[in-house]
């Protein structure tokens, strides 16, 4: 029998904080080296790559990924996919096109409410603390 964990090192995204749900998991990850670092080391050992050259191309990649990440502020994607077919189903600017509730708005915000209240007994994480009391 094979037991096998994947995990994503920073959970899926910037909300996701696994060592919430995991915390004993996500400590020992913590403490693993990154992949990134494992095979670094394997093709230096093997000489395969140059550590410098490693480092080089490591610090270029990095690069690359922040000026991506520059332009990507500005980026703004076609809707080509609305095209043809799927022309009727183009969204209207500005038009919200949900449906209506038979829920009266007073309820709905009665139960937001209530669903968002955290127990007095409730001993939160303190980045769980920080959402809430935000």
């Amino acid at each position: 029998m094979i037991d096998l964990i994947c995990y994503r090192r920073f959970g899926h995204n910037e909300g996701d904080e696994p060592s919430f749900t995991q915390p004993l998991m996500y400590q020992k990850i913590k403490s693993h080296s990154t992949t990134l670092k494992i095979y670094g080391d394997k093709l230096i050992n093997e000489k395969i790559i140059s550590k410098e050259d490693f480092v080089n191309e490591n610090k270029k990649f990095k690069e690359l990924l922040e000026e991506q990440y520059k332009t990507s502020k500005d980026y703004k994607p076609k809707l080509e996919w609305y095209e043809g077919t799927w022309s009727r189903y183009r969204p209207e600017k500005g038009k919200d096109k949900r449906g209506r509730s038979g829920v009266k708005l007073e309820k709905l915000l009665a139960i937001s409410e209530k669903i968002n209240l955290i127990p007095q007994n409730v001993n939160l994480h303190k980045t769980i603390k920080k959402i809430f009391d935000a």
